[in-house]
């Protein structure tokens, strides 16, 4: 598991033999951030996949000027340490960048995932896909997955994971949006819209939510779905959001499954 900065790490990395944990801290597995970057404990939301048999780490950290944009690392393990590429990937900084990387395979190919942080400068979020080259870098067209265009979503849309329905074939764009401020009407939650592929359309008339306020937390997002060593789904998030606790931001868990009409459904583990 790899986390958010903080004291132990620019990319804080974690080992468990069960997905439900005790998770152990093992160390940082980005040991030195890319050359650019302009501010201390800005690194977020890294992702780590094995990318056309390259182990390969997509975050994001902010450059000088202030923006967020994205970075791609390497490593010949899982285990890490990842080694920053040199190559500076695109960055939307005249609207707050680009972050919440993430990877997703279709068929052969590999699909890099983004959220456009506009929302730091009071304009929309987007959420895009773009296909990864041989070389490992995004490459040709970059689409529009989602727009943060609904009253609910508040003009954020973010931490976009794509899944698929292995009976239907179905793709789903799982992702967080709302209003993750607990002080003010918070309406942030985990949601999935059905898409026609990693290059859309995907479509908001359909959104099923998955994760909504609760008991746990009235804020629960910030997710990353994945897949175990025993083909289960699930979706990690944060329940509390940032404001009911900007230090201690715990992690929760979810099985993600697919009802009988090919639904996407949420599950506590037991």
């Amino acid at each position: 598991m790899y986390t958010t900065q903080t004291l132990a790490g620019h990319v804080p990395e974690w080992e468990s033999a069960n997905v439900t944990g005790p998770w152990q801290f093992v160390g940082d597995a980005l040991p030195a951030l890319p050359a650019w970057h302009g501010g201390d404990f800005t690194t977020w939301a890294p992702e780590v996949q094995e990318v056309n048999h390259v182990w390969t780490l997509w975050g994001s950290t902010m450059a000088v000027g202030g923006a967020y944009c994205l970075f791609r690392a390497t490593a010949p393990s899982a285990a890490g340490p990842f080694v920053n590429d040199p190559r500076r990937v695109p960055c939307e900084e005249a609207v707050g960048g680009d972050i919440d990387p993430s990877m997703v395979r279709v068929g052969s190919q590999w699909w890099l995932l983004d959220k456009t942080n506009a929302n730091a400068v009071a304009k929309p979020s987007t959420i895009n896909s773009q296909e990864i080259g041989p070389d490992g870098m995004p490459f040709g067209p970059r689409y529009t997955l989602l727009t943060s265009d609904l009253p609910w979503e508040n003009g954020l849309v973010e931490a976009p994971n794509l899944v698929s329905n292995p009976a239907t074939r179905q793709w789903w764009l799982v992702f967080s949006g709302g209003n993750y401020d607990t002080r003010t009407n918070p309406t942030y939650r985990i949601s999935a819209a059905p898409c026609d592929g990693p290059n859309g359309p995907c479509y908001e008339s359909r959104i099923r939510y998955l994760v909504v306020g609760n008991s746990q937390g009235v804020t629960p997002g910030e997710e990353d779905a994945f897949v175990d060593a025993d083909g289960q789904r699930w979706i990690a998030y944060n329940p509390a959001g940032f404001w009911a606790d900007p230090v201690h931001r715990p992690m929760g868990l979810v099985g993600l499954d697919f009802d009988i009409n090919g639904v996407p459904y949420v599950f506590t583990p037991a």
